[in-house]
Protein backbone atom coordinates (compact mmCIF):
# COMPACT_ATOMS: atom_id res chain seq x y z
CA UNK A 1 0.00 0.00 0.00
CA UNK A 2 3.07 2.56 0.47
CA UNK A 3 4.50 1.36 -2.71
CA UNK A 4 1.37 2.32 -4.10
CA UNK A 5 1.08 5.45 -2.09
CA UNK A 6 4.03 6.59 -3.47
CA UNK A 7 3.61 5.77 -7.13
CA UNK A 8 0.63 8.34 -7.19
CA UNK A 9 2.80 11.16 -5.79
CA UNK A 10 2.11 13.66 -8.43
CA UNK A 11 5.48 15.70 -7.36
CA UNK A 12 7.72 13.12 -7.40
CA UNK A 13 10.35 12.21 -9.92
CA UNK A 14 8.31 9.85 -12.92
CA UNK A 15 11.66 7.72 -12.49
CA UNK A 16 10.79 6.84 -8.68
CA UNK A 17 7.13 6.75 -9.50
CA UNK A 18 7.36 3.81 -11.78
CA UNK A 19 10.11 1.92 -9.56
CA UNK A 20 7.77 2.05 -6.21
CA UNK A 21 4.80 0.77 -8.37
CA UNK A 22 7.26 -1.73 -10.21
CA UNK A 23 7.80 -3.00 -7.07
CA UNK A 24 4.27 -2.56 -5.89
CA UNK A 25 3.46 -5.30 -8.61
CA UNK A 26 6.16 -7.37 -7.50
CA UNK A 27 4.66 -8.12 -4.22
CA UNK A 28 1.13 -8.29 -5.67
CA UNK A 29 2.17 -10.81 -7.42
CA UNK A 30 4.20 -12.59 -5.17
CA UNK A 31 1.30 -12.88 -2.74
CA UNK A 32 -0.29 -14.17 -5.72
CA UNK A 33 -3.02 -11.18 -6.03
CA UNK A 34 -2.38 -10.81 -9.90
CA UNK A 35 -5.33 -8.24 -10.11
CA UNK A 36 -3.87 -5.68 -8.11
CA UNK A 37 -0.13 -6.77 -9.79
CA UNK A 38 -1.02 -5.99 -13.07
CA UNK A 39 -3.00 -2.71 -12.13
CA UNK A 40 0.86 -1.43 -10.38
CA UNK A 41 2.58 -2.54 -13.47
CA UNK A 42 0.45 -0.77 -15.19
CA UNK A 43 0.88 2.05 -13.50
CA UNK A 44 4.43 1.54 -13.85
CA UNK A 45 4.57 1.49 -17.19
CA UNK A 46 2.65 4.79 -17.86
CA UNK A 47 5.07 6.48 -15.54
CA UNK A 48 8.00 4.53 -17.51
CA UNK A 49 6.46 5.95 -20.35
CA UNK A 50 6.09 9.62 -18.86
CA UNK A 51 10.00 9.34 -17.28
CA UNK A 52 11.71 8.00 -21.16
CA UNK A 53 10.12 11.47 -22.50
CA UNK A 54 11.21 13.09 -25.56
CA UNK A 55 13.49 15.88 -23.82
CA UNK A 56 16.11 13.53 -23.34
CA UNK A 57 18.97 11.93 -25.41
CA UNK A 58 18.40 8.73 -26.47
CA UNK A 59 21.11 6.90 -25.00
CA UNK A 60 19.92 8.12 -21.67
CA UNK A 61 16.22 7.09 -23.11
CA UNK A 62 17.84 3.87 -23.09
CA UNK A 63 19.33 3.56 -20.04
CA UNK A 64 16.00 4.67 -18.25
CA UNK A 65 14.25 1.48 -20.29
CA UNK A 66 17.47 -0.86 -18.98
CA UNK A 67 16.77 -0.42 -15.71
CA UNK A 68 13.30 -1.79 -15.88
CA UNK A 69 14.29 -5.03 -17.84
CA UNK A 70 11.23 -7.78 -16.84
CA UNK A 71 8.28 -4.77 -16.57
CA UNK A 72 6.57 -5.60 -19.47
CA UNK A 73 6.21 -9.21 -19.42
CA UNK A 74 5.72 -9.14 -15.83
CA UNK A 75 2.81 -6.80 -16.58
CA UNK A 76 1.42 -9.09 -19.17
CA UNK A 77 2.06 -12.30 -17.34
CA UNK A 78 0.08 -10.77 -14.45
CA UNK A 79 -2.88 -9.62 -16.68
CA UNK A 80 -3.22 -13.47 -17.75
CA UNK A 81 -3.05 -14.75 -14.87
CA UNK A 82 -5.46 -12.83 -13.35
CA UNK A 83 -8.11 -13.77 -16.31
CA UNK A 84 -7.23 -10.01 -18.49
CA UNK A 85 -6.19 -11.60 -21.52
CA UNK A 86 -7.24 -8.72 -23.77
CA UNK A 87 -5.56 -6.39 -21.11
CA UNK A 88 -2.64 -8.65 -21.56
CA UNK A 89 -2.03 -7.55 -25.14
CA UNK A 90 -2.37 -3.58 -24.67
CA UNK A 91 0.02 -3.80 -21.97
CA UNK A 92 2.80 -5.41 -23.96
CA UNK A 93 2.08 -3.15 -26.51
CA UNK A 94 1.81 -0.34 -24.28
CA UNK A 95 5.36 -1.11 -22.91
CA UNK A 96 7.06 -2.69 -25.86
CA UNK A 97 9.20 -0.48 -28.36
CA UNK A 98 8.53 2.84 -26.88
CA UNK A 99 11.87 4.22 -28.43
CA UNK A 100 10.09 2.74 -31.54
CA UNK A 101 6.78 3.93 -30.73
CA UNK A 102 8.18 7.58 -30.25
CA UNK A 103 10.04 7.50 -33.49
CA UNK A 104 6.70 6.37 -35.43
CA UNK A 105 4.67 9.47 -34.18
CA UNK A 106 5.89 11.09 -37.17
CA UNK A 107 5.20 8.46 -39.32
CA UNK A 108 1.42 8.71 -37.81
CA UNK A 109 -1.51 9.41 -40.48
CA UNK A 110 -2.71 12.63 -39.75
CA UNK A 111 -4.93 13.36 -42.25
CA UNK A 112 -8.10 13.28 -39.84
CA UNK A 113 -6.64 15.73 -37.80
CA UNK A 114 -5.13 18.02 -40.11
CA UNK A 115 -9.03 18.03 -41.66
CA UNK A 116 -9.72 19.36 -38.33
CA UNK A 117 -7.43 21.53 -36.94
CA UNK A 118 -4.38 22.32 -39.93
CA UNK A 119 -3.00 24.34 -38.06
CA UNK A 120 -2.61 21.59 -34.94
CA UNK A 121 -1.22 19.28 -37.62
CA UNK A 122 1.44 21.46 -38.97
CA UNK A 123 2.58 22.42 -35.75
CA UNK A 124 2.64 18.76 -34.35
CA UNK A 125 4.90 17.86 -37.68
CA UNK A 126 7.48 21.01 -37.15
CA UNK A 127 7.99 19.80 -33.28
CA UNK A 128 8.52 16.02 -34.06
CA UNK A 129 10.63 16.49 -36.96
CA UNK A 130 12.89 18.50 -34.85
CA UNK A 131 12.77 16.61 -32.22
CA UNK A 132 13.48 13.59 -34.10
CA UNK A 133 16.46 15.78 -35.46
CA UNK A 134 17.78 15.94 -32.34
CA UNK A 135 16.81 12.84 -30.39
CA UNK A 136 20.49 11.31 -31.64
CA UNK A 137 22.90 11.65 -28.90
CA UNK A 138 26.59 10.65 -29.34
CA UNK A 139 26.62 6.83 -28.65
CA UNK A 140 29.33 7.87 -26.40
CA UNK A 141 27.62 7.86 -22.88
CA UNK A 142 30.76 9.66 -21.22
CA UNK A 143 31.45 12.30 -23.85
CA UNK A 144 32.11 15.57 -22.16
CA UNK A 145 29.28 18.09 -21.83
CA UNK A 146 29.70 21.26 -24.33
CA UNK A 147 27.78 24.01 -24.73
CA UNK A 148 26.68 22.86 -28.30
CA UNK A 149 25.16 19.88 -26.52
CA UNK A 150 23.87 22.04 -23.42
CA UNK A 151 22.23 23.91 -25.91
CA UNK A 152 20.70 20.93 -27.76
CA UNK A 153 19.60 19.32 -24.55
CA UNK A 154 17.86 22.75 -23.51
CA UNK A 155 15.93 22.63 -27.21
CA UNK A 156 14.84 19.11 -26.83
CA UNK A 157 13.51 19.87 -23.55
CA UNK A 158 11.18 22.92 -24.81
CA UNK A 159 9.96 21.06 -27.87
CA UNK A 160 9.14 18.27 -25.65
CA UNK A 161 6.90 20.46 -23.40
CA UNK A 162 5.10 21.99 -26.46
CA UNK A 163 4.96 18.24 -27.87
CA UNK A 164 2.76 17.74 -24.38
CA UNK A 165 1.02 20.86 -24.81
CA UNK A 166 0.24 20.12 -27.85
CA UNK A 167 -0.87 16.37 -27.66
CA UNK A 168 -3.04 17.76 -24.95
CA UNK A 169 -4.73 19.86 -27.47
CA UNK A 170 -5.29 18.08 -29.73
CA UNK A 171 -6.66 15.27 -27.32
CA UNK A 172 -8.95 17.84 -26.37
CA UNK A 173 -10.92 17.72 -29.88
CA UNK A 174 -13.90 15.71 -30.51
CA UNK A 175 -12.91 12.30 -31.80
CA UNK A 176 -9.36 12.85 -30.98
CA UNK A 177 -8.76 11.84 -27.58
CA UNK A 178 -6.49 8.99 -28.24
CA UNK A 179 -4.80 10.79 -30.74
CA UNK A 180 -0.75 8.98 -30.64
CA UNK A 181 -1.85 6.99 -26.90
CA UNK A 182 -1.34 3.25 -26.54
CA UNK A 183 -3.96 1.81 -29.53
CA UNK A 184 -6.85 -0.03 -27.28
CA UNK A 185 -7.51 -4.35 -27.87
CA UNK A 186 -10.20 -3.02 -30.30
CA UNK A 187 -7.52 -1.63 -32.20
CA UNK A 188 -4.78 -4.07 -32.13
CA UNK A 189 -6.97 -6.65 -33.49
CA UNK A 190 -6.63 -5.32 -36.48
CA UNK A 191 -3.42 -6.78 -36.60
CA UNK A 192 -4.48 -10.16 -37.23
CA UNK A 193 -6.60 -9.28 -40.17
CA UNK A 194 -4.54 -11.48 -42.85
CA UNK A 195 -3.87 -14.05 -40.27
CA UNK A 196 -2.80 -15.16 -36.31
CA UNK A 197 -0.48 -13.05 -34.27
CA UNK A 198 1.39 -14.96 -31.81
CA UNK A 199 2.30 -12.80 -29.08
CA UNK A 200 5.07 -15.19 -26.67
CA UNK A 201 5.35 -13.66 -22.84
CA UNK A 202 8.33 -14.97 -20.60
CA UNK A 203 7.88 -13.97 -16.96
CA UNK A 204 8.61 -15.19 -13.66
CA UNK A 205 4.72 -15.26 -12.81
CA UNK A 206 4.32 -17.85 -16.16
CA UNK A 207 5.17 -17.99 -19.84
CA UNK A 208 2.28 -17.88 -22.46
CA UNK A 209 1.55 -17.81 -25.55
CA UNK A 210 -1.26 -14.84 -26.41
CA UNK A 211 -2.94 -16.21 -30.19
CA UNK A 212 -4.10 -13.26 -31.36
CA UNK A 213 -6.82 -12.80 -34.27
CA UNK A 214 -9.60 -11.22 -35.57
CA UNK A 215 -12.60 -12.91 -33.81
CA UNK A 216 -10.63 -12.57 -30.12
CA UNK A 217 -7.41 -13.74 -28.51
CA UNK A 218 -6.65 -17.49 -27.03
CA UNK A 219 -4.04 -17.90 -24.28
CA UNK A 220 -2.13 -21.05 -24.47
CA UNK A 221 0.04 -22.02 -21.23
CA UNK A 222 3.50 -22.42 -22.02
CA UNK A 223 5.41 -25.38 -20.06
CA UNK A 224 8.21 -23.55 -19.73
CA UNK A 225 9.97 -21.52 -16.64
CA UNK A 226 11.63 -18.11 -17.74
CA UNK A 227 14.97 -19.72 -15.81
CA UNK A 228 15.18 -22.80 -17.83
CA UNK A 229 14.69 -20.51 -20.67
CA UNK A 230 17.15 -18.27 -19.63
CA UNK A 231 19.31 -21.00 -19.40
CA UNK A 232 18.41 -22.17 -22.98
CA UNK A 233 19.29 -18.63 -24.23
CA UNK A 234 22.33 -18.03 -22.89
CA UNK A 235 23.82 -21.90 -24.60
CA UNK A 236 22.57 -20.96 -27.96
CA UNK A 237 23.86 -17.33 -27.72
CA UNK A 238 27.12 -18.96 -26.08
CA UNK A 239 27.32 -21.15 -29.86
CA UNK A 240 26.77 -18.04 -32.15
CA UNK A 241 29.41 -16.09 -30.27
CA UNK A 242 32.10 -18.06 -29.64
CA UNK A 243 32.78 -19.89 -32.88
CA UNK A 244 32.99 -23.55 -31.04
CA UNK A 245 33.43 -26.86 -33.28
CA UNK A 246 31.25 -27.57 -35.99
CA UNK A 247 29.93 -30.70 -34.04
CA UNK A 248 28.85 -28.53 -30.90
CA UNK A 249 26.87 -26.00 -33.20
CA UNK A 250 25.44 -29.09 -34.62
CA UNK A 251 24.42 -30.76 -31.82
CA UNK A 252 23.39 -27.39 -29.84
CA UNK A 253 21.34 -25.92 -32.74
CA UNK A 254 19.36 -29.01 -33.43
CA UNK A 255 19.04 -29.35 -29.59
CA UNK A 256 17.98 -25.72 -29.04
CA UNK A 257 15.09 -25.93 -32.07
CA UNK A 258 13.86 -29.44 -30.88
CA UNK A 259 13.36 -28.19 -27.25
CA UNK A 260 11.73 -25.19 -28.82
CA UNK A 261 9.00 -26.99 -30.80
CA UNK A 262 8.34 -29.11 -28.07
CA UNK A 263 7.60 -26.85 -25.42
CA UNK A 264 6.43 -23.30 -27.44
CA UNK A 265 6.07 -24.03 -31.26
CA UNK A 266 4.23 -27.30 -31.54
CA UNK A 267 1.42 -26.24 -28.65
CA UNK A 268 0.93 -23.02 -30.85
CA UNK A 269 0.35 -24.59 -33.91
CA UNK A 270 -2.02 -27.18 -32.15
CA UNK A 271 -4.21 -24.84 -31.02
CA UNK A 272 -4.18 -22.75 -34.03
CA UNK A 273 -5.10 -25.56 -36.04
CA UNK A 274 -2.19 -26.31 -37.45
CA UNK A 275 -1.50 -29.45 -36.41
CA UNK A 276 -0.18 -30.79 -39.39
CA UNK A 277 2.65 -30.69 -42.14
CA UNK A 278 0.80 -28.65 -45.30
CA UNK A 279 1.80 -31.10 -48.43
CA UNK A 280 5.09 -30.11 -50.55
CA UNK A 281 3.38 -27.72 -52.96
CA UNK A 282 1.62 -25.77 -50.44
CA UNK A 283 -0.74 -23.32 -49.81
CA UNK A 284 0.83 -22.58 -46.28
CA UNK A 285 -1.14 -21.05 -43.99
CA UNK A 286 0.32 -17.61 -42.81
CA UNK A 287 1.46 -16.57 -39.07
CA UNK A 288 3.17 -13.45 -37.37
CA UNK A 289 5.67 -14.03 -34.58
CA UNK A 290 5.93 -11.27 -32.09
CA UNK A 291 8.23 -12.28 -29.35
CA UNK A 292 8.79 -10.48 -26.18
CA UNK A 293 11.52 -10.48 -23.53
CA UNK A 294 14.51 -14.05 -24.21
CA UNK A 295 12.40 -15.05 -26.63
CA UNK A 296 13.30 -12.58 -29.31
CA UNK A 297 16.96 -13.66 -29.14
CA UNK A 298 15.61 -17.68 -30.32
CA UNK A 299 15.00 -18.82 -33.94
CA UNK A 300 11.17 -19.18 -33.37
CA UNK A 301 10.53 -19.49 -37.09
CA UNK A 302 13.27 -22.42 -37.32
CA UNK A 303 11.72 -24.63 -34.09
CA UNK A 304 11.01 -28.51 -35.25
CA UNK A 305 11.80 -31.99 -34.89
CA UNK A 306 14.47 -32.50 -37.54
CA UNK A 307 15.45 -36.32 -36.31
CA UNK A 308 12.09 -38.22 -37.13
CA UNK A 309 12.44 -41.97 -37.81
CA UNK A 310 10.80 -42.13 -41.28
CA UNK A 311 13.56 -38.77 -42.26
CA UNK A 312 10.58 -36.32 -42.19
CA UNK A 313 11.06 -33.58 -40.37
CA UNK A 314 8.02 -31.91 -38.99
CA UNK A 315 8.87 -28.24 -37.81
CA UNK A 316 7.46 -24.66 -38.04
CA UNK A 317 8.51 -24.33 -41.92
CA UNK A 318 6.71 -27.72 -42.74
CA UNK A 319 2.99 -25.97 -41.61
CA UNK A 320 3.51 -22.25 -41.54
CA UNK A 321 4.85 -19.34 -43.86
CA UNK A 322 6.82 -16.63 -40.57
CA UNK A 323 7.27 -13.45 -40.88
CA UNK A 324 8.04 -11.26 -37.63
CA UNK A 325 6.63 -8.28 -36.45
CA UNK A 326 8.33 -5.35 -33.89
CA UNK A 327 5.29 -4.67 -32.48
CA UNK A 328 1.55 -4.64 -33.39
CA UNK A 329 1.89 -1.06 -34.47
CA UNK A 330 4.49 -1.23 -36.63
CA UNK A 331 2.37 -3.81 -38.38
CA UNK A 332 -0.16 -2.22 -39.06
CA UNK A 333 1.65 0.71 -40.10
CA UNK A 334 3.28 -0.96 -42.76
CA UNK A 335 0.22 -2.73 -44.08
CA UNK A 336 -1.23 1.38 -44.47
CA UNK A 337 1.74 1.91 -47.10
CA UNK A 338 0.89 1.11 -50.75
CA UNK A 339 1.74 -2.43 -52.14
CA UNK A 340 5.72 -2.64 -53.18
CA UNK A 341 6.37 -3.02 -56.85
CA UNK A 342 7.91 -5.85 -58.14
CA UNK A 343 12.35 -6.09 -57.92
CA UNK A 344 11.81 -6.87 -61.84
CA UNK A 345 9.96 -3.54 -62.33
CA UNK A 346 13.38 -1.57 -61.61
CA UNK A 347 14.09 1.28 -59.01
CA UNK A 348 16.55 -0.97 -57.34
CA UNK A 349 19.45 -0.73 -54.92
CA UNK A 350 22.30 -3.29 -54.84
CA UNK A 351 25.06 -2.56 -52.34
CA UNK A 352 27.90 -5.05 -52.71
CA UNK A 353 31.33 -5.47 -50.57
CA UNK A 354 33.61 -8.34 -51.53
CA UNK A 355 36.31 -6.27 -49.24
CA UNK A 356 35.76 -4.07 -46.42
CA UNK A 357 38.88 -2.26 -44.54
CA UNK A 358 39.66 -4.03 -41.59
CA UNK A 359 37.53 -7.04 -41.74
CA UNK A 360 37.35 -10.48 -43.42
CA UNK A 361 36.67 -9.86 -47.49
CA UNK A 362 33.61 -11.97 -48.62
CA UNK A 363 34.48 -13.62 -52.25
CA UNK A 364 31.04 -14.54 -52.86
CA UNK A 365 29.34 -10.92 -52.73
CA UNK A 366 31.08 -10.75 -55.99
CA UNK A 367 29.19 -13.29 -57.11
CA UNK A 368 25.55 -12.12 -55.49
CA UNK A 369 25.70 -8.51 -56.71
CA UNK A 370 26.98 -9.90 -60.60
CA UNK A 371 24.22 -12.47 -60.34
CA UNK A 372 21.47 -10.04 -59.10
CA UNK A 373 22.38 -7.43 -61.83
CA UNK A 374 22.30 -9.62 -64.26
CA UNK A 375 18.71 -10.66 -63.37
CA UNK A 376 17.82 -6.64 -62.59
CA UNK A 377 20.48 -4.62 -65.15
CA UNK A 378 18.54 -1.52 -64.67
CA UNK A 379 19.74 -1.23 -60.08
CA UNK A 380 21.76 1.07 -59.25
CA UNK A 381 25.22 -1.17 -58.57
CA UNK A 382 27.44 0.34 -55.47
CA UNK A 383 30.25 -2.02 -54.93
CA UNK A 384 33.48 -1.08 -53.38
CA UNK A 385 35.11 2.22 -52.74
CA UNK A 386 32.06 3.99 -54.06
CA UNK A 387 29.60 1.94 -51.63
CA UNK A 388 30.16 5.05 -48.64
CA UNK A 389 27.41 5.91 -46.49
CA UNK A 390 26.71 8.73 -47.82
CA UNK A 391 26.25 7.22 -51.55
CA UNK A 392 23.93 4.62 -50.13
CA UNK A 393 21.47 7.32 -47.99
CA UNK A 394 21.65 9.03 -51.19
CA UNK A 395 20.38 6.47 -53.21
CA UNK A 396 18.20 4.68 -50.99
CA UNK A 397 15.73 8.02 -51.21
CA UNK A 398 14.76 7.04 -54.67
CA UNK A 399 15.35 3.28 -54.66
CA UNK A 400 12.34 0.90 -54.31
CA UNK A 401 13.91 -2.27 -53.53
CA UNK A 402 17.35 -2.42 -52.27
CA UNK A 403 19.84 -5.12 -51.77
CA UNK A 404 22.99 -5.37 -49.57
CA UNK A 405 26.04 -8.40 -49.23
CA UNK A 406 28.15 -6.65 -46.99
CA UNK A 407 29.45 -7.24 -43.29
CA UNK A 408 26.81 -6.76 -40.56
CA UNK A 409 27.06 -6.32 -36.62
CA UNK A 410 25.18 -6.13 -33.76
CA UNK A 411 25.87 -5.99 -29.99
CA UNK A 412 23.51 -7.40 -27.91
CA UNK A 413 24.98 -5.64 -24.99
CA UNK A 414 23.91 -2.39 -26.53
CA UNK A 415 22.07 -2.99 -29.98
CA UNK A 416 22.10 0.68 -31.29
CA UNK A 417 25.33 0.30 -32.49
CA UNK A 418 24.20 -1.95 -34.74
CA UNK A 419 24.88 -1.24 -38.36
CA UNK A 420 26.03 -2.05 -42.16
CA UNK A 421 29.72 -1.64 -42.36
CA UNK A 422 30.63 -0.05 -45.62
CA UNK A 423 33.83 1.23 -47.63
CA UNK A 424 34.25 4.22 -45.14
CA UNK A 425 32.65 2.23 -42.04
CA UNK A 426 29.85 1.35 -40.36
CA UNK A 427 26.20 2.79 -41.60
CA UNK A 428 24.43 2.93 -38.24
CA UNK A 429 20.64 1.49 -37.71
CA UNK A 430 19.11 4.92 -36.50
CA UNK A 431 21.14 6.83 -39.47
CA UNK A 432 18.72 4.45 -41.34
CA UNK A 433 15.87 4.62 -39.05
CA UNK A 434 16.08 8.65 -39.46
CA UNK A 435 14.92 8.64 -43.26
CA UNK A 436 11.99 9.23 -44.95
CA UNK A 437 11.60 6.41 -48.20
CA UNK A 438 8.07 6.50 -49.33
CA UNK A 439 9.03 4.27 -52.11
CA UNK A 440 10.65 1.34 -50.82
CA UNK A 441 8.94 -2.01 -50.74
CA UNK A 442 11.73 -4.67 -50.59
CA UNK A 443 14.98 -4.31 -48.63
CA UNK A 444 17.39 -8.08 -48.70
CA UNK A 445 19.60 -7.50 -45.70
CA UNK A 446 22.06 -10.26 -46.80
CA UNK A 447 24.61 -9.61 -44.23
CA UNK A 448 25.29 -11.04 -40.43
CA UNK A 449 22.94 -10.46 -37.42
CA UNK A 450 20.37 -7.76 -39.38
CA UNK A 451 17.39 -8.90 -37.73
CA UNK A 452 19.18 -9.73 -34.15
CA UNK A 453 18.46 -7.49 -31.20
CA UNK A 454 19.60 -7.40 -27.93
CA UNK A 455 19.57 -8.66 -24.61
CA UNK A 456 19.88 -5.49 -22.79
CA UNK A 457 16.45 -3.72 -24.34
CA UNK A 458 14.99 -6.84 -25.41
CA UNK A 459 11.63 -5.53 -25.79
CA UNK A 460 12.88 -2.23 -27.36
CA UNK A 461 12.64 -4.53 -30.71
CA UNK A 462 15.86 -2.51 -31.59
CA UNK A 463 17.80 -4.44 -34.86
CA UNK A 464 19.23 -2.93 -38.33
CA UNK A 465 15.98 -4.52 -40.15
CA UNK A 466 13.64 -2.89 -37.72
CA UNK A 467 14.98 0.56 -38.44
CA UNK A 468 14.96 -0.27 -42.43
CA UNK A 469 11.22 -0.97 -41.62
CA UNK A 470 10.78 2.08 -40.10
CA UNK A 471 12.73 4.31 -42.73
CA UNK A 472 9.92 3.42 -45.52
CA UNK A 473 10.81 -0.52 -46.65
CA UNK A 474 7.91 -2.59 -46.25
CA UNK A 475 9.35 -6.06 -46.36
CA UNK A 476 12.81 -6.59 -44.88
CA UNK A 477 14.55 -9.76 -45.31
CA UNK A 478 17.22 -10.25 -42.59
CA UNK A 479 19.03 -12.45 -40.14
CA UNK A 480 19.45 -13.32 -36.87
CA UNK A 481 23.20 -14.72 -36.91
CA UNK A 482 26.35 -14.98 -39.23
CA UNK A 483 25.03 -16.21 -42.16
CA UNK A 484 27.46 -18.07 -44.65
CA UNK A 485 28.82 -16.26 -47.14
CA UNK A 486 28.91 -18.90 -49.49
CA UNK A 487 25.41 -19.80 -48.97
CA UNK A 488 24.14 -16.23 -49.31
CA UNK A 489 24.09 -15.51 -53.23
CA UNK A 490 22.21 -19.48 -53.23
CA UNK A 491 19.94 -18.09 -50.68
CA UNK A 492 19.16 -14.49 -52.77
CA UNK A 493 19.27 -16.13 -55.85
CA UNK A 494 16.32 -18.46 -55.42
CA UNK A 495 14.60 -15.65 -53.24
CA UNK A 496 14.76 -13.16 -56.78
CA UNK A 497 13.71 -16.00 -58.58
CA UNK A 498 10.45 -16.81 -56.42
CA UNK A 499 9.68 -12.95 -56.54
CA UNK A 500 10.02 -12.93 -60.80
CA UNK A 501 7.01 -15.08 -60.52
CA UNK A 502 5.07 -13.22 -57.90
CA UNK A 503 2.10 -10.71 -58.40
CA UNK A 504 1.20 -9.52 -56.06
CA UNK A 505 4.54 -9.18 -54.13
CA UNK A 506 5.04 -11.89 -51.36
CA UNK A 507 8.65 -12.13 -50.04
CA UNK A 508 7.21 -13.85 -47.34
CA UNK A 509 6.13 -16.87 -49.51
CA UNK A 510 9.32 -15.96 -51.62
CA UNK A 511 11.92 -16.67 -48.14
CA UNK A 512 9.70 -19.66 -47.50
CA UNK A 513 10.45 -21.39 -50.54
CA UNK A 514 13.76 -20.63 -51.02
CA UNK A 515 14.67 -22.11 -47.32
CA UNK A 516 12.97 -25.08 -47.56
CA UNK A 517 14.50 -25.90 -51.34
CA UNK A 518 18.03 -25.25 -49.24
CA UNK A 519 16.63 -27.08 -46.93
CA UNK A 520 16.09 -29.84 -49.07
CA UNK A 521 20.01 -30.37 -50.59
CA UNK A 522 21.55 -29.75 -46.60
CA UNK A 523 18.26 -30.94 -44.58
CA UNK A 524 20.20 -30.83 -41.21
CA UNK A 525 22.19 -27.39 -42.28
CA UNK A 526 20.29 -25.37 -39.88
CA UNK A 527 22.58 -23.27 -39.28
CA UNK A 528 23.38 -22.04 -42.61
CA UNK A 529 19.18 -21.56 -43.84
CA UNK A 530 17.74 -21.23 -40.38
CA UNK A 531 19.40 -17.48 -40.00
CA UNK A 532 16.72 -15.62 -42.36
CA UNK A 533 13.68 -14.05 -41.47
CA UNK A 534 10.78 -12.06 -42.77
CA UNK A 535 10.00 -8.98 -41.25
CA UNK A 536 6.00 -7.26 -42.85
CA UNK A 537 3.08 -7.22 -43.28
Amino acid sequence: ATLRAAAAVPTAPVGDRALAASLAGAIAADDLDFTTATDSYAVALEQLELAVWRGLERPDRENLIAKFPSLVTDAAACAVRAGQKERAVELLEQGRGILLSQAMETRTDTRELRAQAPHLADRLAQVLEELERLSDGPSDFTVRETDERRHAHSRRADLAGQRDELLAEIRALPGQDRFLRAPSFAMLRASAARGPVVLLVASAYGCSALLLTEADVKVVSLDVEVRHLAERTVDFLDVLGNEPSPLKVYDTFLDSLTWLWKTVTKPVLDALGSGEPVPPGGPWPRLWWCPTGLFTLLPIHAAGNYDLPDGQPDTVLDRVISSYTPTLRVLLLTRERPAPPAPHGGGGLIVSLPTTPDLPDLPAAVDEARDLHRRHPDAQLLTGPAATGPAVTTALTSCTWAHFACHGRQDIGRPSLGALMLHDGPLALWDIADLRLPHAGLAFLSACETSRGGVVLADEAISFAAAVQLAGFQHVIGTLWPIDDAQAPVVADRVYEGLSRQNPLDPAAALHRAVRAMRAQHPLAVFNWGAYVHIGP
